[in-house]
């Protein structure tokens, strides 16, 4: 799966399809998530760009919560879970169909299920961010270490069909683009504190 990113996420546009490159997404939408949202101040990581927004502590949150949600999907679901159906899509078409359908910053993103929305679930946004990454290198590991049988399983996710264990990876990577985009914005809007 090499991917070329489009200035907008740092993922998108799979040209092949390859267990490397999954692992690569993680790696650098990992790097690019902690480097938007690390050694922040208290006030910075509070400060919301509007009453209904979220703060960057929020992001966090919510990214951590949806790594440790998937990571349990793909290690200990995914591995039982039913074969594709016949009209499963295979190669880079898969991919394709994923930088399509999860929106990008411009667009009305797919609101969060209950159980991912930020509440306060760790003592910190810096905690937070460390139960991200610990998630995020379990499921590189995961990546790195999985083989062609991966594939033969899918589980359903909410509104996207059905996911084979690359798919769900990648989405981790685009979801988490997804809000590194997002803490951006954040950081550039009216009023966010220098310190």
């Amino acid at each position: 799966m090499d991917v070329a990113t489009n200035g907008e996420d740092g993922v998108r546009s799979h040209r092949a399809d390859d267990a490397r490159s999954v692992v690569e997404d993680l790696q650098r939408t990992r790097d690019a998530f902690v480097a938007a949202t690390h050694q922040l101040s208290e006030a910075q990581y509070q400060f919301k760009p509007s009453p209904d927004g979220w703060s960057i502590g929020q992001i966090v949150e919510h990214v951590a919560l949806a790594e440790l949600r998937i990571l349990n999907l793909i290690t200990t679901k995914l591995p039982q879970a039913p074969a594709p159906s016949a009209g499963k899509r295979r190669g880079p078409a898969r991919f394709a169909r994923l930088d399509t359908a999860i929106p990008g910053r411009d667009e009305k993103g797919i609101a969060a299920p209950e159980m991912l929305m930020p509440k306060g679930t760790w003592a910190s946004p810096e905690v937070s961010l460390a139960a991200f990454v610990e998630a995020r290198n379990q499921a590189i590991a995961a990546a790195e270490a999985a083989g062609p049988e991966v594939l033969e399983h899918v589980l359903p996710h909410r509104f996207l069909g059905e996911f084979d264990f690359e798919e769900w990876v990648y989405f981790m990577a685009l979801h988490s683009a997804r809000h590194t985009a997002q803490v951006v914005e954040v950081k550039s809007a009216p009023g966010y504190p220098a310190a």
